[in-house]
């Protein structure tokens, strides 16, 4: 994630998302929701893992289900825009409902595997088209977006990635920054 309206994140740095099939042979199925992240002042890496279940019926829709600590906090989100920027690294900008356990409120994230996250001219883009929407909310939402902070705290440190199916913890530092 690379540009959030959660005031939450701003504790974070060093952000890095990992979206991946839980079973690769079915991409339209459960999602594995990992996420790492460093806290200001400390090199630790800390993560967040929940599982995402399409909705029955919206095909852009996710329920999020989280594990461990957030056991219990959910919410849907839903694609609002996805593709690849001009450099070819893909992104997506997301709404999520709030997550009543966690407190976390609603909220507008545009994520990216790349550190540094899409190229301007995609965020730039995305802003404008999400504006262009004329949704109350969603407007408020966008004029709020903040960059998350990537201060270089995890170069040369592999990524944390997902390595098993839900329920056995399988979180593994395996794949280089991108």
């Amino acid at each position: 994630m690379f540009y959030a309206t959660n005031t939450q994140y701003a504790a974070f740095r060093n952000l890095q998302y990992d979206p991946t099939p839980v079973d690769p042979s079915n991409p339209a199925g459960l999602v594995n929701d990992l996420s790492s992240f460093q806290i200001s002042g400390n090199d630790t890496i800390y993560t967040s893992y929940g599982i995402d279940t399409p909705h029955p019926t919206l095909p852009a829709v996710l329920r999020y289900a989280g594990t461990g600590i957030l056991e219990g906090a959910i919410s849907e989100y839903s694609m609002l825009a996805w593709g690849c920027d001009a450099e070819g690294m893909p992104y997506y900008a997301s709404y999520s409902t709030a997550a009543e356990l966690s407190s976390t409120p609603a909220g507008i994230d545009i994520m990216s595997t790349r550190d540094t996250g899409p190229d301007e001219a995609t965020v730039d883009a995305l802003v404008e088209a999400l504006k262009e929407l004329q949704d109350e909310e969603i407007s408020h939402l966008v004029a709020t977006l903040t960059k998350m902070t990537q201060d270089g705290g995890r170069n040369g440190l592999p990524r944390v990635v997902s390595t098993s199916a839900p329920g056995n913890g399988g979180i593994a530092n395996v794949w280089p920054d991108i």
